[in-house]
């Protein structure tokens, strides 16, 4: 017996209401009020590859209003200004000690979101920040210690987890509707092939990529892996030079016993392919 589950595509979208009690966070509270009337005010850092999804989102919604963008290339936040009708800065502070901005999106180079993270939290404004919150786990205990202390909401960009698809089958295997899980597979490819500068600053497959479906695996089986094993090779000249990967396999052991792998890769001939629609859950007959 198997689920299948397809997701295509999907965008992070900003909600209503968000936690990071899902993510390993620390707060229940909602980003805005859940009156209808609210509308939330933002600033948004980063323009990049990231940003520019998440800039979509902020214009298109109808409960926020973007005051600022931010991004070290100022006409690339001139750009999004003049579109948007908001103020183009090239650093955050102004954004920051303006008391109009409830929120800010983190969606910079993973090397900068630590300090913005502080800043952030310095300012009392509620965050939503791309992954990872920082690359050494001190770093990131502190981000959420000081968060904490302020009782500051603030979401890592987990996204799947707020997917209808991923919710409904974490939700069927928690009341164990289809049994007990022995095998979880996630399949990843990137469409069209990123841009050398955004993967100089991504970190590499894993980090950059991989880490939204190791996280999904853990969080639909409520578990971590014990074993953990991984293959990978590079086929573009142009990541390999980076002294990166493109083609990754991995293999998780879970103590429940059940059995997890993730393929990726980052060209795909045929099409951004993102739905972790090979995404199984075999059930044991008990």
């Amino acid at each position: 017996y198997e689920i299948r589950l397809s997701l295509v595509g999907s965008e992070m979208c900003i909600r209503d209401r968000v936690s990071t009690q899902s993510t390993g966070g620390i707060s229940q509270q909602p980003v805005m009020s859940a009156s209808s009337g609210d509308i939330l005010s933002v600033a948004l850092f980063g323009l990049g590859r990231a940003g520019s999804f998440h800039l979509k989102n902020i214009a298109t919604h109808n409960r926020t209003r973007l005051l600022y963008a931010v991004d070290v290339d100022i006409q690339r936040a001139e750009a999004a200004a003049s579109k948007f009708g908001c103020k183009a800065l090239s650093s955050p502070e102004e954004a920051l000690a303006d008391p109009r901005v409830q929120a800010v999106i983190i969606a910079t180079p993973t090397h900068t979101h630590y300090e913005l993270l502080i800043k952030s939290i310095a300012a009392g404004k509620k965050i939503f920040t791309e992954k990872p919150v920082s690359l050494e786990l001190k770093e990131i205990d502190e981000v959420y210690r000081l968060a904490e202390a302020k009782n500051i909401t603030i979401l890592c960009g987990f996204n799947r987890r707020f997917d209808a698809s991923w919710i409904k089958l974490k939700e069927a295997v928690t009341r164990g509707e289809v049994g007990r899980p022995q095998m979880i597979r996630s399949t990843a490819r990137d469409s069209p092939v990123p841009t050398e500068d955004y993967l100089k600053t991504s970190h590499g497959f894993f980090h950059d990529s991989g880490v939204h479906d190791i996280d999904v695996l853990r969080w639909v089986l409520n578990e971590d892996p014990v074993e953990v094993f991984s293959v990978a090779h590079t086929y573009l000249p142009q990541i390999e030079k980076l002294g990166d990967v493109d083609t990754i396999l991995m293999v998780f052991k879970f103590k429940s016993g059940c059995v997890g792998t993730i393929d990726m890769s980052r060209k795909s001939v045929y099409g951004y392919d993102q739905r972790s629609g090979h995404s199984y859950i075999h059930r044991h007959p008990d």
